[in-house]
């Protein structure tokens, strides 16, 4: 009897590993892109053994109505203007919905790879598999691209595809066709505005505007023209403006972390887990502008 129940429980769980096979086999392309970024080159395929530290964002069941309750706090007038979200009414609006947690799961049981969460509502989950399964899982070719100024290399894939019935679960797989760029680049004081310029009128009415405000606006200007302290977004001295407290966040390097996006999102969501997160964060960073949409609007 105790064969026959273990060969019976052998056997139902094949089944169910071949039933969720099939159920995830018809794969359609989720992203692309032509060519790897200015400045990249791809140099060999990646080691089938490599492992890769990949997240997925999955859909947010609600960000317009997220949108709606921003515009209904802000509109001038408007019964609710001056109100705030809760911590935890942000994160009703930015869950995903049941559904998706359990088909997005299932699809990484059928190829025996287990998720976990990494941010409070859930929206984000983390794993680590190697190319060999990413490859396998994701229709991919994941690669060793080299950027060509500094040396470094990044294992990245130019396409992946998603079964057709999580098109509409899962928002992205990072990193998948996103590149980072490696160039460390200074703080910038002051940027030049080829298109915007103060007009005559708007700078005359208040007093001791620099000329130079006319083409660029630097702290001073804002200063100036607004009369409220500006600084960088990486001083401490940001809080000046009517003594509002501030606390200046100074982020390492996780050997685990496949990139400075990652390290982003690390810092944001361990922002978003604490019980009292803050209400405003301001952050540098450099990046490409071709780096794909869908990452930079997901770790918004």
């Amino acid at each position: 009897m105790a064969l026959s129940g273990l060969k019976l429980f052998l056997f139902s769980t094949f089944l169910s590993t071949v039933s969720a096979s099939l159920m995830f086999s018809n794969m359609v392309l989720h992203e692309q892109r032509d060519s790897a970024p200015d400045g990249f080159i791809k140099t060999a395929a990646a080691p089938a053994e490599h492992v890769l530290n990949l997240r997925l964002a999955l859909l947010n069941s609600d960000i317009a109505g997220l949108e709606q309750a921003f515009y209904n706090v802000s509109l001038h007038g408007g019964p609710f203007r001056g109100y705030y979200l809760t911590k935890e009414e942000v994160e009703a609006f930015v869950k995903p919905t049941s559904k998706s947690v359990s088909i997005v799961n299932e699809f990484l049981a059928s190829y025996g790879v287990s998720a976990k969460p990494i941010s409070p509502a859930g929206d984000w989950l983390a794993f680590s598999v190697p190319v060999s399964k990413a490859n396998e899982m994701f229709h991919a070719n994941f690669s060793v691209f080299q950027h060509v100024e500094t040396g470094k290399k990044f294992v990245r894939t130019l396409a992946y595809s998603i079964p057709t019935e999580l098109r509409a679960h899962l928002e992205l797989v990072h990193p998948t066709i996103t590149f980072e760029n490696p160039v460390s680049h200074g703080p910038i004081i002051s940027s030049p505005l080829s298109n915007i310029i103060v007009s005559e009128k708007s700078l005359t009415a208040r007093q001791n505007v620099p000329s130079s405000c006319n083409f660029k606006i630097t702290p001073a200007c804002l200063q100036a023209l607004y009369g409220f302290p500006a600084t960088l977004a990486t001083q401490s001295s940001n809080g000046s403006l009517s003594d509002v407290p501030t606390t200046f966040i100074s982020v390492g390097v996780k050997s685990n972390v496949s990139d400075a996006l990652d390290g982003l999102l690390d810092a944001v969501n361990f922002l978003l887990n604490e019980t009292n997160p803050p209400h405003t964060l301001t952050t540098s960073y450099v990046q490409n502008e071709n780096t794909p949409e869908g990452y930079n609007l997901s770790a918004s």
